[in-house]
């Protein structure tokens, strides 16, 4: 995954700063008018994400939360017509929940990791804040009325959720697997006597 703060995390997150009312270069992108304006940014199937197993976590709750997620992105990408006003509307319409549940999605991680007494939590609790604070920007300038580039923002977005769960949640699953015991019935789990042994 690219370093952002490198490349200008306005430019990668759909925003540009140069020149912003006259449709030139955008992202990756570059506008045109009429029908080939609207082709260059059709929906791409291709920018889809299938969930696979090789990004499950092993905790039921997490994963679904992370399916959620891809849904999300995917849905980005289903918005990104071209369509400047309408990805707008789109976008207006479904940032804020978007927000919401990536924080809740967040708080569950930083609930099993604390519960676990995982010693990587605080670096991945900033990991998560660092996110917040980047798509917060980002809604900030679609607010002040910058344009917004739907396919830019969703690449953005689908980059850091697949990096994020192969790299760093990774770590926090290997952490559970290590500490998790079979029970009777042969599930892999976590209850309060495994957690106490961390302690003994």
């Amino acid at each position: 995954m690219p370093d952002y703060k490198y490349i200008g995390l306005e430019h990668r997150m759909g925003y540009d700063r140069r020149d912003m009312g006259n449709g030139n270069c955008i992202g990756n992108e570059r506008r045109t008018e009429g029908k080939d304006r609207r082709a260059a940014v059709e929906p791409s199937r291709n920018e889809h994400v299938t969930w696979s197993p090789r990004y499950s976590m092993g905790i039921k709750i997490i994963d679904d939360q992370h399916k959620g997620l891809l849904d999300f992105v995917n849905e980005l990408f289903d918005n990104s017509t071209g369509d400047e006003e309408g990805e707008r509307a789109y976008f207006k319409k479904v940032i804020g929940q978007a927000v919401d549940y990536i924080k809740v999605h967040f708080a569950t991680e930083e609930k099993y990791m604390i519960a676990t007494k995982f010693l990587g939590y605080h670096e991945h609790k900033k990991t998560h804040e660092e996110f917040i604070r980047k798509v917060l920007e980002s809604v900030k300038n679609f607010e002040a009325g910058k344009r917004l580039v739907l396919t830019s923002f969703s690449r953005f977005l689908k980059d850091w959720v697949l990096s994020h769960v192969a790299v760093v949640d990774v770590k926090y699953a290997e952490y559970f697997r290590t500490i998790a015991t079979r029970k009777a019935d042969g599930r892999l789990s976590i209850n309060v006597e495994d957690i106490a042994k961390l302690s003994g």
